[in-house]
């Protein structure tokens, strides 16, 4: 399972170089991809992401991981292009699919094709696909049949709040709340994206000029919320209105915070949706191109949005739980209960080591009023 990769130390560690070190921030994206659409801080974990999970998929040896890792963490300090990182993680895993499957002359056609033949009937035939959903629903779905929409929501709110755009001429967010089916894709990348920024009709809702605000990425709530308020105020919205929006907009919020944000991704088999046919694999095993090339055809992303309809029992269905590359803002709360260290006796000696006047005169009343009150009492008053 990839939990036996993710859960490792020296994995752990490497994540929180690649969450921390400004390095791998802004990552050189040279070719036409949506994850440029994207704020691109979070890219270089999310690649490394869906290099374990390509690792688990294609090599799954457990032996060879450390050397793997050695490698992988080699190439990411070294290079900065995601170009050439995914061609160089795509000639690592060659290599060591070729190790842990003994094959020691690619060359040879007999053995190249035993290559190719694995890396299809691995990552394609046996492969997934990926929904990206909020971490708040986790504990919902564990155990559960996986239905499109049969989850906690707030849908009659939101069509209230798209009959109110509607007033004022604006086609804020396309969201069919009646349509049920759910979103795959085999972009492990993307499917990070997705639960990120999901729901996506929220995320469009605060973003309503498609600026690729931060606010939410951050769980920053009043930066979240100024492009959808400065919208409205352009537009000229009325205050109930505005009200009625803000009011279910704090709502959603307050649904999606309950738990900490992670990447939260559902795996189901791809044959589960649709069939992976051998005729393909003649085309790859046929193919003039280089073993680079035609492994690169392989694993590229080729279905971003594949609406299903169909449910899944939950033995079809994986739920991994990643870091997210934004930390939840800590809130410190004063606590009202009784605190010793508040509790101080007041220092006897001053700077210069002198017993301080006041305490002195405070002292002095204090045994003033006690003989005072013993007097009273022992005159029966």
């Amino acid at each position: 399972m990839l939990e036996e990769y993710f859960q490792r130390d020296d994995v752990a560690l490497f994540i929180k170089d690649l969450k921390n070190n400004p390095k791998y921030f802004k990552m050189d994206v040279v070719c036409d991809t949506t994850y440029q659409k994207n704020i691109k801080d979070e890219l270089a974990l999310y690649l490394f992401y869906d290099t374990i999970f390509k690792f688990q998929m294609i090599v799954d040896d457990i032996y060879l991981f450390d050397e793997f890792l050695l490698q992988l963490e080699k190439l990411f300090r070294k290079i900065d292009d995601y170009d050439d990182i995914v061609l160089g993680i795509q000639k690592l895993l060659i290599r060591f699919t070729s190790t842990a499957m003994d094959l020691h002359d690619l060359e040879n056609k007999e053995e190249k094709e035993k290559l190719i033949t694995h890396f299809y009937q691995k990552y394609l035939v046996d492969g997934y696909f990926i929904h990206g959903f909020s971490t708040t629903y986790e504990s919902f779905l564990k155990g559960r049949v996986l239905e499109a929409e049969k989850y906690p929501n707030f849908y009659s709110d939101m069509i209230r709040v798209q009959h109110i755009f509607q007033k004022y001429q604006t086609g804020l967010f396309e969201k069919d709340f009646s349509e049920e089916s759910l979103s795959f894709t085999d972009d492990f990348i993307m499917a990070c994206y997705y639960s990120v920024i999901s729901p996506q009709y929220y995320y469009a809702l605060l973003n309503p000029e498609g600026k690729e605000e931060d606010g939410y990425l951050k769980h920053q709530y009043s930066n979240a919320i100024s492009p959808l308020k400065r919208f409205m105020s352009n537009h000229s919205f009325s205050d109930s209105d505005r009200r009625s929006v803000l009011g279910v907009v704090k709502k959603e919020w307050d649904l999606l915070h309950e738990v900490p944000r992670r990447v939260s991704l559902i795996l189901i088999p791809r044959r589960s949706v649709m069939d992976v046919s051998a005729d393909k694999l003649k085309e790859y095993l046929e193919s003039d191109l280089s073993l680079e090339e035609v492994i690169d055809r392989i694993l590229c992303p080729k279905y971003h949005d594949v609406c299903v309809e169909k449910s899944f029992s939950p033995n079809q269905v994986q739920i991994l739980s990643l870091e997210d590359f934004y930390p939840n803002p800590v809130v410190e709360e004063k606590e009202d209960s009784f605190d010793l260290q508040d509790f101080r006796i007041p220092e006897l000696m001053n700077s210069n080591g002198m017993i301080s006047l006041l305490l002195i005169v405070g002292c002095f009343f204090i045994t003033l009023g006690v003989v005072f009150t013993i007097i009273m009492v022992l005159r029966g008053m």
